[in-house]
């Protein structure tokens, strides 16, 4: 059993056994479980701690196994009554691990998919004419790539129609270079997919958390 010390709501001491407290106060006939009005006479108080795994809460006798402890700060429970530690479980099995890297994974998988490119833009009057023009790749923009690239294979795209790309650029864009814009895009895109897809399949067959924990965006 842990007990603290709390002067004017503030801990002062965090963690003290019944024998240390017996050492603070040598002339007071200590009971060997001692009742919370004579602990309160002393600032003392008995601290409860919740383990907790999302919702569940467990005892110390009944953690389950493979979980690490991360304890938080101690706080009065007004509607307890009482001074406590909340202590968050942290499930580390491989499994988890597993899940948890992967999510991660699709998230820096997002973060590239729509953090855009530069393409080498080639003037369809003049081929030896070319700039590096920076492709948006959010969600949005690929959808405008798509609806330009639906005019252009119906032949519905006016040649020499005005395209916008990043940082202010403007060109003037055929419907084949709509196309060829379009095409880069997917490939942009599906390199993204691909390179999630194959260090998904290197967590998978991770056989340990160092492993499972050991990817690489290249």
């Amino acid at each position: 059993m842990i007990y603290i010390e709390v002067i004017d709501n503030v801990v002062t001491k965090p963690s003290l056994t019944i024998y240390q407290i017996r050492s603070m106060y040598p002339y007071i006939s200590w009971p060997e479980v001692p009742g919370e009005d004579i602990l309160a006479e002393y600032n003392i108080y008995r601290l409860h701690t919740r383990r907790m795994l999302g919702t569940d809460i467990y005892t110390e006798a009944e953690l389950p196994p493979n979980v690490s402890e991360s304890i938080g700060s101690i706080t009065y429970n007004a509607e307890l009554s009482l001074w406590e530690q909340v202590i968050d479980l942290v499930d580390n099995s491989l499994e988890v691990v597993k899940a948890d890297e992967k999510a991660r994974l699709a998230d820096f998988r997002y973060n590239h998919e729509v953090s855009g490119f530069y393409w080498t833009y080639v003037d369809a009057n003049n081929p030896e004419i070319t700039d590096q023009v920076f492709v948006y790749t959010d969600r949005e923009s690929q959808l405008k790539v798509t609806a330009a690239y639906t005019l252009a294979k119906d032949g519905l795209w006016a040649n020499g129609s005005c395209w916008k790309f990043g940082y202010g650029k403007f060109k003037n864009m055929t419907a084949q270079d709509i196309i060829n814009m379009t095409l880069a895009v997917v490939s942009y895109v599906q390199t993204c997919f691909q390179t999630e897809s194959a260090l998904a399949s290197q967590v998978d067959q991770a056989t340990s958390k160092a492993e499972a924990e050991a990817w690489q965006w290249p």
